[in-house]
């Protein structure tokens, strides 16, 4: 966590609920649909928290010493509790081309 710098031009440095402090996921663009099979276009499209979670629930099953190869038809889950992250803004007002990959879940 890193103190948040005058050249981030997201922040208004004199807003009361503010915290001095941000922190910032590194190379959050970077993201392999491929690999997570996912369609081109629609990696595109998704917002960084979704790749994110793919990214991680991936992680948590390596971690736990599982094979993700072997787990296809098991009961097996990565349960994650999240909410609008900052690209809310992006999915909510700003005007996007329909491309039917809008909305994953």
């Amino acid at each position: 966590v890193n103190p948040i710098s005058t050249d981030n031009q997201r922040f208004t440095f004199d807003h009361p609920e503010l915290v001095p402090f941000a922190g910032n996921v590194p190379d959050v663009n970077q993201f392999d649909a491929q690999f997570f099979k996912v369609n081109f276009r629609q990696a595109c499209i998704m917002d960084a928290m979704s790749r994110k979670i793919l990214e991680q629930a991936y992680q948590a099953i390596y971690d736990a010493g599982l094979n993700p190869e072997e787990l296809s038809g098991t009961n097996v889950g990565v349960f994650v509790g999240a909410c609008f992250s900052e690209s809310e803004k992006s999915c909510l007002y700003d005007n996007h081309v329909v491309t039917g990959f809008g909305i994953a879940g």
